[in-house]
């Protein structure tokens, strides 16, 4: 079940600000044996504040598959899930533009959010770096 952007125009503008480094993730991914995981994931990101994740892991570890799998839940809930993908390398071509576009990215973001809970209010947003 894949999801629209509520701000499609918006995400375009923002994006094009930072250098097309982001990329709307989808999929219908779904993970057998990660409940533990895909619930402490939960209880995270619906801190009030700072609700920031880290997965870490090497390559092939499932990171992706399991904020996926994370986004896919909540959209079997009915709740309207917007992720995004962070691609640094393409930030900047110096650090000088690297800076700047990271310095502005949450601030952009966070522009994008409000303007989309106008549509749903109760859609979620997910930044995976």
């Amino acid at each position: 079940m894949e999801n629209q952007l509520l701000c499609p125009d918006l995400f375009d503008e923002i994006n094009k600000d930072l250098g097309n480094s982001l990329s709307v993730l989808e999929g219908t991914t779904t993970v057998i044996g990660r409940e533990r995981e895909k619930n402490a994931l939960k209880v995270v990101l619906n801190k009030k504040e700072r609700p920031v994740a880290i997965l870490l892991g090497g390559h092939g570890a499932g990171k992706s598959v399991l904020a996926k799998a994370y986004m896919n839940d909540l959209r079997n809930e009915g709740i309207h899930v917007e992720m995004f993908q962070l691609k640094v390398g393409l930030m900047g071509r110096d650090s000088d533009e690297l800076k700047a576009r990271m310095n502005t990215l949450l601030e952009k973001l966070k522009v994008y959010k409000d303007e989309a809970l106008k549509k749903d209010k109760n859609a979620e947003f997910i930044l995976f770096i």
